[in-house]
């Protein structure tokens, strides 16, 4: 990671005014409304495309249960975030799996190789959602290609008449074969990250990542989809945006534009880290007062699967918290594999986390309110911060003093075994919140 305290600043000049105008959006009671457009704007490629007469009328459900902000609600998710697994091969400056460098909340997160969800419980999910749910991301905290049956999962829920969706870094060796393997699986939409042309830029946030096999890799997918004349995936590059690369924008949207790429989308990068956001960095001065419709969209359209089963209602909140030795800080909501999806969907933890966003004033008076995962939410409650944001980046050294040893407590991810894709020993390296998630993939 080599994002030093001098260039923490999130965006030039050129976007600021947009930037302004996002933090007054945010402000304001609606502002889950604008995020829920914006989202579904850029992502309608995989989670509108082909929907039927029953996923409409879904759709329809869940913008109903919305409006009336029912604590027992009728639709399905919109879609459904399955975390395939938490593993990465990088050190993303505003990730969990970025160095500590001090920090107590990364210090305390816990990864290992055991960490991904099977085929047969992913099987057991799609088998539940088939013709209910018509999107997946299979992505969260991690990179989904650290999974070895990547392809295999997408090709169940294609098979099913599912959506999916994906985001990476691409900083993989991979194979002519893996990449044909991915396109072929019925993988939706392709989310690639490039935050710089030049390595020196790209590693600024992207660290330990190497721009040239992103790069790569990237060249490789737009032909391969062109010769097999494929019309899926929809393959996205993400700009974060910083002053630090700005001055490489506009070369790398001609390049994105020269090799095929679908769609070149420019977000504001976080300078600072998801663990920044976490509660235990906040003081609640109040519940705010509850407008006319919910204050987050989340727990009427989304659920988040984790690798285990276990589920959260949104990707936004408590996320530093969720792969840390705390269980406690997790605040889960249910487990899909000792239950069902449905159960969970309409349990009385979710309930509860829907009245929590459609009156927080009211729910903070109820006992046993400092337990909801909702609680301490920046959406919802007026917060004290009681360590400053930038106690991270500030820490962080220049590039020239910053070393490539692993962290001791936490290994380099293993490769995933690619047995016929690519080649395993050099499939990847390891020298690796505010409300707008910039910067996550």
């Amino acid at each position: 990671m080599s994002l030093d305290s001098s260039t923490i600043e999130p965006v030039p000049a050129s976007i600021r005014l947009s930037a302004r105008f996002q933090h007054w959006v945010r402000s304001t009671r609606s502002f889950c409304i604008w995020q829920g457009l914006w989202e579904s704007r850029r992502r309608q490629a995989w989670i509108f495309e082909g929907m039927t007469v029953t996923d409409w009328r879904n759709l329809a459900g869940c913008l109903a249960d919305f409006l009336t902000a029912r604590r027992v609600v009728r639709g399905w998710p919109l879609v459904i975030k399955i975390d395939t697994t938490p593993l990465c091969n990088l050190h993303c400056s505003v990730c969990i799996h970025a160095e500590p460098r001090g920090n107590p909340i990364l210090a305390r997160q816990h990864f290992h190789a055991s960490q991904r969800m099977s085929v047969a419980r992913f099987q057991q999910i799609v088998d539940e959602i088939r013709g209910r749910v018509h999107a997946l991301t299979l992505h969260f905290l991690g990179d989904p290609l650290m999974h070895p049956e990547l392809d295999t999962l997408c090709r169940i829920a294609s098979c099913a008449g599912i959506n999916t969706h994906i985001s990476t870094n691409f900083s993989f060796h991979m194979e002519h074969r893996r990449i044909k393997d991915l396109l072929t699986s019925g993988l939706t939409h392709l989310s690639v990250c490039i935050d710089g042309l030049t390595q020196s830029v790209y590693d600024r946030t992207r660290s330990g990542g190497k721009i040239d096999r992103v790069l790569d890799n990237l060249r490789t997918a737009c032909q391969v989809r062109r010769e097999l004349h494929l019309r899926h995936p929809h393959i996205e590059v993400q700009y974060l945006l910083f002053n630090h690369n700005s001055h490489e924008l506009p070369r790398a949207r001609r390049l994105c534009h020269n090799l095929g790429v679908d769609q070149f989308t420019v977000l504001p990068g976080n300078p600072y880290n998801y663990s920044d956001a976490e509660p235990e960095n906040f003081e609640v001065v109040n519940a705010r007062r509850p407008g006319w419709l919910p204050m987050c969209f989340w727990p009427f359209f989304t659920m988040l699967i984790k690798y285990n089963g276990d589920v959260i209602p949104c990707c936004e909140h408590r996320s530093a918290s969720q792969y840390t030795t705390n269980h406690d800080a997790c605040r889960v909501l249910g487990n899909v594999f000792d239950s069902s999806v449905w159960a969970v969907w309409n349990s009385h933890a979710y309930q509860q986390v829907r009245s929590t966003v459609s009156n927080p004033l009211a729910a903070s008076t109820q006992p046993g309110h400092h337990t909801n995962f909702c609680s301490a939410c920046q959406r919802l409650f007026d917060l004290r911060r009681l360590r400053w944001a930038g106690t991270y980046a500030d820490s962080i050294p220049p590039p020239s003093a910053q070393s490539s040893t692993p962290r001791a407590d936490h290994p380099p991810a293993p490769c995933p075994p690619l047995a016929e894709h690519a080649n395993p020993s050099a499939c990847c390296e390891k020298p690796r919140h505010s409300l707008a998630r910039g910067g996550i993939p």
